[in-house]
Formats: structure tokens, C-alpha cells, sequence
């Protein structure tokens, strides 16, 4: 597979638009699986996605074939998204905008439970550390492959993604005694 992206790499390098379009569809729902939970909303991913390609193809003469195209894909996608959350206002708007659409839930409304169970554990990360998360437990991608998009040697990358671990393991903690101190009543 990663040498028949190369090829279409290659070949939308010397200006083959359909070489492109292949390369957008095998790529795509792989870029949206970063972007959606490093997002949290569909419609901002969707978008993200799709100017993620467009800065891909007009930045394309720079793509040195020494590492992997879906690496130099990702670290796109990921500074859009970086740049998306700054514009929109912080992390803050988005995470209570997915704590409405999971209260909506129970009205129904139709929204994805597991995508906000995700949005709501990621909620306390710093925009990197929700990215590293991303690629090591969804994408499972290695450190090393991690290293090209974060520009970062792989042992601080093990590192960083132990911290965001560790903090995640207590934010849960938290949460849960914060539930049981608050009297929450379980229905039988």
C-alpha cells in the first residue's frame, strides 16, 4: 500500500490531477480520524480535511520522498487543526459545545456516543498531547513515525504521551469521585 502511494505521489508531483484525487481518496478518512477528535465537531474536521488537501497540493513540489507522505499529511492536518482551534476560541468553547450535543443525546437527537466519550477523556489535554493520543491509541502509529509530525525525538514522545496517560488516569479518577460525592442516583 505505502508503495502505491509513493507512486501516486510521484505522479501527482509532475502535475497528474487524477494521481491526486487517488491519493485524496485513499487518504482522507484517515485524515479525518485525526482531525475529528482533535476537533470535536464533524463539520470544523470535514473542513480541515479538506484544506489539509488543498495545502498539500499547492505545497506538494516540497514533499521530500525520504519519509512517508502519510507522516508529512498528518503534520499538515495537524497544524490546521492547531490553527483552527486557535481561531475558534480555545479549547473551552469546544468542550462544552460536545457536553450539549451529549445532553441533547437522551432528547434524540442523533449524536455519536463513543465520539463524545473521546471528546470528553481528550477534553482535559493540551492540543499536542490530544494529537499524541490521537496517533499512538487510534492511528497506532510509533514514536518514530510520530517524531516526523511533532518534530520531536521518539523518547520525549514516549514521555510525553506517559504524562498525558497519567494525567488522563487521574482526570477520571476525579471525575468519578466527583460523581459519587455529588449523590448521583443510579436507576434499577
Amino acid at each position: 500500500m505505502e508503495e502505491h502511494l509513493e507512486h501516486l505521489v510521484s505522479l501527482a508531483k509532475q502535475g497528474r490531477q487524477d494521481a491526486f484525487s487517488e491519493l485524496v481518496r485513499h487518504l482522507q478518512q484517515k485524515v479525518f480520524r485525526y482531525c475529528y477528535p482533535m476537533l470535536g465537531n464533524r463539520q470544523d474536521a470535514e473542513d480541515t480535511v479538506q484544506e489539509t488537501f488543498v495545502r498539500a497540493y499547492e505545497q506538494l513540489h516540497r514533499y521530500e520522498e525520504t519519509g512517508a507522505f502519510v507522516g508529512w499529511l498528518l503534520t499538515i492536518a495537524h497544524r490546521m487543526c492547531l490553527n483552527k482551534m486557535k481561531k475558534r476560541g480555545r479549547l473551552l468553547a469546544l468542550f462544552r459545545r460536545m457536553a450539549h450535543e451529549t445532553a441533547v443525546q437522551g432528547s434524540g437527537v442523533k449524536t455519536d456516543e463513543s465520539d463524545a466519550e473521546v471528546m470528553a477523556l481528550l477534553e482535559p489535554l493540551p492540543p499536542d498531547a490530544r494529537g499524541l493520543v490521537i496517533l499512538k491509541v487510534i492511528h497506532g502509529m510509533s514514536y518514530e513515525e510520530m517524531s516526523v509530525i511533532f518534530k520531536a525525538k521518539p523518547a520525549s514522545l514516549r514521555k510525553q504521551f506517559e504524562r498525558a496517560r497519567k494525567k488522563l488516569q487521574t482526570t477520571e479518577r476525579v471525575q468519578v469521585q466527583d460523581n459519587l460525592k455529588g449523590g448521583v442516583q443510579i436507576d434499577h
